[in-house]
This record gives C-alpha cells, sequence and structure tokens, in this order.
C-alpha cells in the first residue's frame, strides 16, 4: 500500500504544481461568424484554474504523507 500512494502523491504534486506555475495551458477554438466563402474564428488561449492545482497539491501532500507513514 506504501509504493502506490507515493507513486500516485507524487504524480499529484507535478500536475498540482504545473497547473499553479501556468504551465498547462489549452486552446480553444470558435466560430464566430460564417459570411459565404469568409469564416471567421476566434482562438483563446486559457489555463486552468488555479483552485485545481492548488487542491491538487494538497491531495498529493496528504497521499504523500499517508504514504511515508504507513508500515507496509
Amino acid at each position: 500500500m506504501r509504493k502506490p500512494l507515493l507513486v500516485i502523491g507524487v504524480l499529484l504534486l507535478l500536475a498540482g504544481g504545473a497547473i499553479v506555475s501556468g504551465l498547462f495551458k489549452f486552446q480553444t477554438s470558435e466560430k464566430v461568424a460564417d459570411l459565404g466563402p469568409i469564416e471567421i474564428n476566434k482562438t483563446e488561449t486559457k489555463t486552468a484554474p488555479l483552485n485545481l492545482g492548488w487542491a491538487l497539491l494538497g491531495a498529493g501532500a496528504v497521499a504523500v504523507v499517508v504514504g511515508l507513514a504507513s508500515k507496509k
């Protein structure tokens, strides 16, 4: 039970750190207008919510501590 918790905890810490530091970004594309042969598209770059990153960091820290505290 110890190793899986440590691995999950480290992965959660890495994912949370990437979100909080702004490394995780994604783009959305939306069609604004379609005027015959002319199309107007809008592309936005968004980031994941910071609250999600902090929650992942907290859950990862708890998983690592529980993994280190477990005997087996």
